[in-house]
């Protein structure tokens, strides 16, 4: 699928929550929940940063009773995060990890909804994988690195999958410093910019995204290709002060 046709979905795509909306006087996309859901699922905004590659900014993605939920999970469950090979590399990624039960019915409820912006880019049978959550102290960072693999990871139910797209969600930002950098994307939405969420100036490359509770970040790895796209090189930078923490969600695209 081309990206055309990707940001064509969410802009005019009907999906399984409701349907998009979009805007061409502000470049935003509202987006509408049928009355069933309206209990259950957050009104959320979202505005393209790039179509090509898509990237995504996600105003009001999860609730504040959400993100409690989610923190209570993984209070006891954090490690030292790992590189995707598995090894620590305390100097390239610095954080503490935990990851969450997909089962837990918040976990879940988050984790759909974060298909629902593939929109019909996955086929039914694919999934979200194992969210994670990502806590950072001051000092703490991840440099820059690709959310995709260089070849299919086996699963352990026996799947060769990758990261097809990623989610990032800000849960907690009582901190100074912990901006989420692309240094290769060229921001198009710039009310991100006269709204504190992003910055973007002479001094460097690319754009850098504020954390603020709540929003997210959404983005394609493996466009029509199937082939990473190195242009979503991104990074954690350095928390100067206080605690950042996010939750990783990478929906999944397997061979049959």
């Amino acid at each position: 699928m081309s990206i055309g046709s990707i940001v064509g979905i969410l802009i005019a795509g009907y999906c399984s929550y409701g349907f998009y909306h979009y805007s061409s006087n502000t470049g935003g996309v509202g987006h509408w929940w049928y009355k069933e859901a309206a209990s259950e699922i957050p009104l959320f905004k979202t505005q393209i940063v790039s179509e090509d590659p898509l990237l995504v900014y996600v105003d009001n993605f999860i609730t504040e009773a959400e993100v409690s939920q989610l923190l209570d999970i993984g209070e006891t469950q954090y490690s030292p995060s790992k590189l995707s090979t598995g090894t620590s590399g305390d100097a390239y990624r610095s954080s503490r990890s935990a990851g969450l039960p997909p089962s837990e019915p918040s976990v879940a409820r988050v984790g759909s909804r974060a298909l629902s912006l593939m929109a019909s880019l996955t086929e039914a049978s694919n999934d979200f994988g194992i969210p994670q959550l990502v806590t950072y102290k001051p000092g703490q960072q991840y440099k820059l690195h690709y959310d995709w693999f260089q070849e299919s990871m086996r699963y352990k139910d026996g799947r060769l999958c990758n990261r097809v797209a990623s989610v990032f969600v800000f849960l907690e930002a009582d901190c100074t410093g912990g901006e989420t950098y692309f240094p290769r994307i060229e921001l198009v939405a710039t009310s991100l910019l006269d709204e504190g969420k992003a910055i973007q100036n002479g001094s460097f490359e690319g754009v850098m995204f504020k954390p603020i509770p709540g929003n997210a970040l959404f983005w394609i790895n493996l466009p029509g290709n199937g082939t990473g796209d190195k242009r979503v090189l991104h990074g954690g930078l350095p928390v100067h002060t206080g605690t950042k923490t996010g939750m990783n969600i990478w929906p999944l695209k397997c061979e049959p």
